[in-house]
């Protein structure tokens, strides 16, 4: 009996740690920039994905969506829109420690965009650095609003993607 005791006790205290790591960020804010384009996001009534290369002779590293020349659109199910939009706004996603530095080169693979009357929010994940950049609007020359590292939820993101591009042998080999 008193090792159940102590083990309720030390489950419930890491509960408690957890909730409040996690309860502190404010994903609209840290991730997004503002309440209103995450509202955006929410309510977009179309999502879509492209596959993103590097265009050639520009440089490596950018997040500027218009140095990535682009597939065609791929469309998304509702069901793995619904996991995107889940996964972008838990905050249990991000990596939010403050001491990370990550030493790779940007390349963004994937772009979802987002639509909906307000405004289009686009995403563009790097599977390398496990960076996602956030951008509003269509301008594909602005910076991200804002950046943020997935790490956490890297596997679920990786699942949803390769759903989304069954044939495509790149995303087909992201572990």
């Amino acid at each position: 009996m008193p090792v159940t005791i102590a083990v309720s006790i030390l489950l419930l205290a890491a509960s408690a740690y957890l909730y409040r790591r996690v309860a502190r960020h404010n994903v609209a804010h840290q991730v997004f920039g503002s309440q209103q384009l995450l509202n955006a996001l929410n309510t977009a009534d179309e999502v879509a994905a492209q596959r993103l290369h590097y265009r050639e002779g520009r440089p490596k590293g950018s997040d500027k969506l218009d140095d990535y020349v682009r597939d065609e659109i791929a469309p998304i199910a509702a069901a793995q829109a619904l996991e995107v939009k889940r996964l972008l706004q838990d905050a249990s996603s991000y990596d939010w420690s403050t001491d990370s530095t990550k030493s790779c080169v940007l390349d963004y693979g994937v772009l979802l965009t987002f639509r909906s009357r307000q405004r289009p929010v686009r995403v563009a994940l790097c599977f390398n650095c496990l960076t996602l950049g956030i951008y509003d609007g269509a301008d594909d020359t602005a910076k991200p609003v804002h950046t943020a590292e997935f790490d956490p939820a890297r596997k679920q993101f990786t699942m949803v993607i390769k759903s989304i591009f069954p044939t495509d042998r790149e995303i087909q080999a992201l572990r």
